[in-house]
Order: C-alpha cells, then sequence, then structure tokens
C-alpha cells in the first residue's frame, strides 16, 4: 500500500492549547532522542501533553517513535466510601445524572479495560522519511537502509495528577436511578446515553459496544456495532479534533462558523447542533470513511490520524511534518 503524503491541513487542525515539548536526551549524533511535556494536571483542565521517545534499531527493522500519554484516572467518588453514598454528576449534555462509589474490584477492572480500549492505537500508522533525509540510515554490511518509523502509543496509568499531563474522573453511574427518574435503560447508558467527554469517562466507556449508523453524503449509512468511547477520547488527548475538523468539510465547516457567529441560544438544524462537537463533524452526510473514522463514529483509522506523530518527529528531527509520508500498513526498511 503506497504512503500518503502528510497534509499540513491535519497538522494545523490539531488543538492548539497543547503544551510545548522540550528536548531532554540527545544521542552520540545529536539527533533527539527524548522530548518531554510539563506534567502535573488540574483536574477538570484540558490541554495537550505526551512525552515521546525515538528508539532507533539496526536497519534490519524499522525505529520507533513512542508517544507517552500519562493520565490520572480518578474515580469521581474515592473507593472505600460507604456504598449508599450518591453525588449528582453533569455529563457533556449538562444532564444531571447520580454516581455511585466503586468498589475495589470494581476499580481494579476498569483500569485494566481502558488500558485494552487504548490497545486500539497500536499498530495503525508508519511514516516514512522524506527522500532525501538520511538521518535515519544505517549500514548494513555493503547496503545501506532507510527504516520508516512504527508510530507506537503507550498509556501509563499514574496515580496523582500532579505526576499526569491529563486528569479524567471517572463515575460509576447509578442505573436505578438512571431509569426511574431520566427513563435510561441498561441498553441506553451502554449505548452512551451518558455523554462523556474528554476529562469526564462514565463505567460503561470501558466496553466497546455502542452501537453507531452515520448517513454518508452517499444515500448509505456506515453502521458500527462496537465503537470505543476510550479509543475516541485517546484521540482527542492527542490533539486530535473531530474528523470533519481536520479535513474541514463543508458541513462541520458551517456548523462551527454557526457556533462562532450565531447568539447564544439560537436554533439550528439538528445537524449542525453543538459546532465541532455535532454530527456534522462526526461525519455525517460527509464521505463514508468519515463517519467510519475512530474520530467519527466508526473504528478505522486514516492517515490524518497520524498527525500527532508527524508534529512530533517533525520536532524530533527539524524537519516540517508536511516532507513526511504516513503509511496505515507495514513498511519494511528500504534500501538506498
Amino acid at each position: 500500500m503506497a504512503a500518503t503524503k502528510i497534509n499540513i491541513d491535519w497538522i494545523t487542525s490539531l488543538f492548539p492549547n497543547g503544551t510545548p515539548p522540550v528536548a531532554t536526551k540527545w544521542n552520540g549524533a545529536g539527533m533527539t532522542i527524548e522530548m518531554k511535556c510539563a506534567a502535573g494536571s488540574v483536574p477538570g483542565s484540558y490541554s495537550v501533553a505526551y512525552d515521546s521517545y525515538l528508539i532507533l534499531h539496526d536497519g534490519l527493522e524499522n525505529h520507533t517513535l513512542t508517544l507517552i500519554l500519562k493520565l490520572n484516572l480518578n474515580p469521581y467518588i474515592p473507593t472505600g466510601v460507604l456504598p449508599a453514598m450518591r453525588m449528582p454528576v453533569l455529563d457533556a449534555d449538562n444532564r444531571v445524572f447520580l454516581a455511585r462509589p466503586f468498589t475495589n474490584a470494581e476499580w481494579t477492572k476498569f483500569v485494566a479495560d481502558f488500558k485494552r480500549e487504548c490497545f486500539n492505537w497500536r499498530r495503525q500508522f508508519w511514516l516514512v522519511p522524506p527522500q532525501g533525509y538520511k538521518g535515519f540510515d544505517v549500514k548494513v554490511g555493503p547496503r545501506t537502509m532507510r527504516p520508516n518509523i512504527y508510530c507506537n502509543l503507550f498509556i501509563d496509568v499514574v496515580n496523582q495528577a500532579s505526576s499526569a499531563h491529563s486528569t479524567i474522573n471517572v463515575v460509576n453511574l447509578d442505573g436505578n436511578d438512571a431509569s426511574t427518574r431520566l427513563g435510561f435503560t441498561e441498553q441506553n447508558l451502554r449505548a452512551g446515553a451518558f455523554r462523556s467527554h474528554a476529562t469526564l469517562y462514565s463505567n460503561y466507556d470501558k466496553d466497546p459496544n455502542r452501537q453507531l449508523t452515520t448517513p454518508d453524503n452517499a444515500g448509505g449509512q456506515t453502521q458500527v456495532n462496537n465503537f470505543s468511547t476510550i479509543a475516541h477520547e485517546i484521540g482527542h488527548a492527542l490533539g486530535l479534533p473531530h474528523i470533519g475538523v481536520t479535513h474541514k468539510d463543508p458541513l462541520c465547516n458551517m456548523a462551527a462558523l454557526l457556533q462562532r457567529t450565531l447568539p447564544a441560544g439560537s436554533t439550528v438544524p439538528a445537524i449542525f447542533n453543538g459546532g465541532t462537537n455535532s454530527n456534522a463533524c462526526y461525519g455525517h452526510l460527509a464521505l463514508p470513511e468519515r463517519g467510519a473514522n475512530i474520530m467519527g463514529g466508526g473504528m478505522t483509522w486514516h492517515a490524518s490520524n497520524a498527525a500527532p506523530w508527524a508534529a512530533r518527529i517533525a520536532l524530533h528531527t527539524f524537519t516540517t511534518p508536511s516532507d513526511w509520508s504516513v503509511s496505515t500498513s507495514k513498511l519494511p526498511p528500504q534500501a538506498v
């Protein structure tokens, strides 16, 4: 499969609230092999930050760029409090739910399942160096090999906000209250009736069992039966907006424009409601591949989703992201 040239729009669409990385280690040739962002997240706030490590191999296998995202998962109600305790919590749509404490066993399972969902981002991208760039070339016998860059992601769940790039509160929803007061069944909750966001997850997010249907611009529909809210939100933690924003899709652009220009409380067609969080930016009535994408309403990956790695490799190598290409299938090192 041919590699796709990095589009500079994919880079400029990344969330602008990132923490600047600082180079902290170099190899003998002067190449930056480690970059770090300051930790110490403020619960409830949101900024994009992650460390990166460049691991160089022997030329017979690809080099590796690992992004390390340190996350503090914080139970909304601390484990160990009285099981009867309940606290109100607002979801992304400002609806009031009640949360109950996690048991120790429930919390342990949530963290394990959270890590499993993050693994969806592994083995999705390989960056191809610019044609004239020789910084990664390796001499193997009489040949000169040019490895590509495998894009790896490591999620480090840390116990303290002071050690984390981001803190995420996690609520354990009271299903009985959601049923009697709001009319939501267990299946509704599993399908995302509680709207999570970048700094607030629910206990139901650990299971990729949401069913989403996205209508496309050809009159068809993309049906996904195992949408992973956590995998989607990890994309946001890496700085990726919704897929329609990345690709500047016309209806998504319109939704953003309406959000910026109309007075608060104005009524707009449902597809535009929410601006860059609207259905238009999730890929509704756009190309089928938009709705199928992880940053839309699906579980597939596009070259544009590699933008965080492309932006960071450019800093490691003093190149520009648009000089690079990305493949969504493994490409072996090439002789040059």
